[in-house]
């Protein structure tokens, strides 16, 4: 739950969720990976960054210790439209302002090509992008996805070496406080104090999903990759409430159930997902879903898209959306959006908008604690 003090510059577009009393501090980065100047204090910060990939998914999470963490590296090579912002590129370019970074652990929420179109340049990226050292974490055997290209046969030619299987209850730890939880993976999810899974197809790629829960202090983000209802209704009632909702599945009709967004009512709801995709994403059923469950510190969530929906398809409505971070449509500019917290106030940057950071808190114990069985600490 977010509590804080009045914005610093006026901006009409988010004005209505600003009166509520909850804070952000949004700067702009334009172009491709251009950053946000280092705050004074991102020593003792957490970053996370989402890459503009178009119609996919790339998120960068950097603790207060410098090691980062890599969910997916997704590309719009699927025919949505190019992507603004290279994965690599952009981790280059954030690795060049962060005193001590390293790019050690990468998740590959599932194995759909705009998930992992680019991961096997990332892995095959300079120690200056990569630690030698990586692991990846993958839900298991590519075996029933239906993506093929270059990276999909890369990351079945990694050996134990480099690369993990994760389950559920299972913890990537990046130091300084900050830790990455899995909730669900290939159709299993975390049930209290056991482990539990769900009826799938065998060709379902997007419900066997890597689903993980990044805390910091008091504050946690849900990352889901693209998955589905059926699992989001099962794993609902063991989650607490999150600051930061990385809307599951481009915000697609099929995902972001209403029990499980009872479960995590987010402050606020963002979505990767292309302008040229022909999914209708985000759809505006699923955004009107989001919007309909008050936050846990009160009033609507602040939803944000990366980019524009498609303006020739009715599914998706921009104006539910209080910020759509490309500042030039299908131009090159990229609408990168950055997250960061001290575990106890939260940020968000995305280009032309600026107010005050918000403090944080969570209603009680059991909210802001993670229910979870027996933990295994990831290497």
């Amino acid at each position: 739950m977010l509590k804080g003090s009045a914005r610093t510059q006026p901006d009409p577009q988010i004005e209505g969720y600003l009166k509520t009393g909850i804070l952000v501090l949004i700067v702009g980065f334009l172009g491709g990976c251009a950053l946000v100047p280092t705050p004074p204090d991102a020593e003792i910060t957490l970053s996370v960054f989402f890459l503009d990939v178009e119609q996919g998914s790339s998120i960068l999470i950097v603790s207060p210790s410098g090691v980062a963490a890599l969910i997916d590296a997704g590309t719009g090579q699927s025919g949505d439209g190019p992507s603004d912002a290279e994965p690599v590129q952009c981790i280059r370019d954030i690795a060049a302002t962060i005193k001590g970074f390293r790019l050690r652990h990468i998740i590959a929420t599932h194995f759909d090509a705009d998930h992992i179109g680019k991961l096997d340049d990332v892995l095959m990226a300079s120690p200056a992008v990569v630690s030698p050292d990586y692991r990846l974490y993958t839900r298991g055997s590519v075996g029933t996805s239906t993506s093929s290209g270059d990276s999909y046969g890369y990351i079945e030619s990694i050996g134990p070496d480099h690369r993990s299987d994760i389950v559920p209850n299972d913890v990537i730890d990046l130091g300084a406080g900050v830790a990455l939880t899995c909730f669900a993976a290939d159709g299993k999810y975390v049930a209290g104090g056991s482990v539990q899974s769900v009826s799938l197809s065998s060709n379902d790629e997007n419900g066997r999903s890597v689903a993980v829960i990044l805390s910091f202090h008091e504050v946690k983000m849900w990352f889901g990759g693209d998955l589905v209802r059926v699992v989001e209704e099962a794993v609902a009632q063991y989650l607490p409430d999150v600051e930061v909702y990385a809307v599951d599945h481009h915000g697609a009709s099929g995902s972001s159930s209403l029990a499980f967004l009872q479960a995590l009512r987010p402050e606020y709801a963002i979505c990767q997902s292309g302008q040229e995709n022909g999914y209708g994403h985000p759809s505006k059923n699923a955004v009107e879903r989001i919007l309909s469950v008050a936050a846990s510190g009160g009033g609507k969530p602040l939803f944000l898209q990366q980019n524009r929906g498609n303006p020739d398809d009715s599914r998706s409505d921009d104006s539910l959306a209080a910020g759509i971070a490309d500042p030039d449509g299908t131009g090159p500019l990229a609408g990168n959006i950055e997250v960061v917290t001290d575990g106890y106030s939260v940020t968000i940057t995305w280009p032309g908008h600026t107010t005050t950071p918000s403090e944080t808190t969570h209603e009680s114990a059991a909210s802001a604690a993670l229910s979870l069985g027996s933990r295994h600490v990831l290497p």
